[in-house]
């Protein structure tokens, strides 16, 4: 069997807590030399807030952390946020448009000791067109030794997250995409449905937002089915959207539903609304109703027509020995 070549991006810093002092796997590790002494988070991330056209120049710290020679690539990336809302840096094969596009690192290869660490200098730029608001992106060191297994060749690699401000007004808008409706049977002697509803939390606004949705199920006859609060695992960057699932366990009969979704990207905003409507309809309980309907129907015309058969027979009977005595008599009377 080929070997599968599968990537292992190790987020460390990226989605841990911000106490965490590296991203690392624990063969290395990868922070800024410099923070600012103010904002803890930048001992672990690079935070910018560079106007349009600015340049900066920084130094990111490289460390083996294993007792053998390491050999890294290192390169800029843009980030993305899983359909969850995790955030994760790109492959380096990506098309960068982002962070990634501005950052010109130094030196792209680094050879280090057992215990030994290294630094590598870098710039970002900041594009006069810039969009004010979030942008995000990273700095990965990549191991470029391959791990060979039987069945998996594995790369690994591990970043650091660089999140650039550009000055300007600042907006958060969360909308909500289409919500799709499906019903399945657990197994196949379910007479209902289960149904599974899913949709999407879109980020229209220029800062990365962690909302939060209020869900409702309702029924035109049955009141309230069910609520949920649904929250994002994560955040969802400007310009971007994630998937939210909803599973019901109440068992829904017949009749109209509709699905409610009301999200917000923070507590003193206007909240957004949007519902979806569709009909339950118990098919299998409907097709036995009709079968055991169709079968009455046709026991009592099998049965109706049976007895018209014997009536009819009786009649043909009676008017056969009618006919009989009747030319009896007729005989009689000649002689």
């Amino acid at each position: 069997m080929n070997k599968i070549w599968k990537s292992l991006i190790v987020l460390g810093l990226l989605l841990m807590p911000a106490n965490v002092l590296a991203a690392e796997d624990g063969q290395m590790a990868i922070y800024p030399q410099n923070w600012d002494g103010s904002n803890e988070l930048t001992k672990h991330w690079f935070i910018y807030n560079l106007a349009n056209g600015a340049t900066h120049q920084d130094t990111v710290v490289i460390e083996n952390m294993g007792d053998s020679d390491l050999s890294v690539k290192i390169y800029a990336v843009d980030a993305l946020t899983t359909t969850e809302g995790a955030f994760a840096l790109e492959n380096e094969e990506e098309e960068k448009n982002d962070v990634g596009a501005w950052v010109n690192v130094e030196g792209s290869e680094l050879d280090l000791g057992p215990r030994e660490k290294g630094t590598v200098n870098f710039s970002i730029t900041i594009p006069e067109d810039a969009s004010p608001g979030e942008h995000m992106g990273g700095i990965v060191v990549e191991n470029k030794k391959i791990k060979e297994g039987e069945l998996l060749n594995l790369k690994t690699r591990v970043g650091v997250r660089m999140i650039e401000t550009v000055p300007g007004e600042i907006v958060k808008k969360v909308n909500i995409g289409d919500i799709n409706v499906e019903g399945f049977f657990a197994s196949i002697w379910s007479l209902f449905y289960d149904y599974h509803f899913d949709y999407k939390l879109i980020n229209e606004g220029n800062v990365q937002i962690s909302p939060k949705s209020e869900v409702s199920l309702d029924s035109n006859w049955f009141g309230n089915v069910a609520s949920a609060t649904k929250e994002v695992n994560g955040s969802i960057f400007p310009q971007k959207d994630v998937a939210q699932q909803l599973d019901i366990d109440e068992t829904l009969y017949f009749g109209p539903y509709t699905l409610t979704i009301t999200a917000s990207a923070q507590e003193d905003m206007v909240p957004v609304q949007k519902s979806h409507t569709f009909w339950v309809l118990p098919w299998k309980i409907l097709l036995a109703m009709a079968v055991v309907l169709i079968a009455g129907i046709s026991w009592r015309y099998s049965h109706q027509e049976g007895k018209e058969s014997k009536s009819r027979a009786f009649k043909k009977k009676v008017k056969k020995k009618e006919s009989t005595a009747k030319k009896k008599l007729k005989k009689t009377t000649r002689k």
